[in-house]
């Protein structure tokens, strides 16, 4: 059985997006990343609401840039069916 954080795609990083549009592609640890990047020791953790009403942590703020952090999987593509 799968967990929603399992994929039959092997994780290959992570990106972080803020609230401006401007994109990280980060391969390992994002909080680490974005400290260094922003040349800071704090970041909050960001966290939202889903329709089960569960809180999931979703991203950090560093600096006042709000960032939602992706897991990025490989792509496949899938097998056509048509001949």
């Amino acid at each position: 059985m799968t967990t929603p954080h399992q994929d039959a795609t092997p994780q290959v990083g992570y990106m972080a997006r803020d609230q401006y549009g401007e994109t990280h592609h980060i391969d390992k640890h994002p909080r680490k990343f974005l400290l260094e990047y922003y040349d800071t020791q704090h970041a909050d953790k960001m966290w939202s609401d889903t329709i089960d009403g569960e809180v999931k942590h979703v991203g950090y703020i560093v600096r006042g840039h709000w960032f939602a952090v992706y897991r990025v999987h490989e792509f496949k593509r899938a097998e056509s069916c048509i001949d």
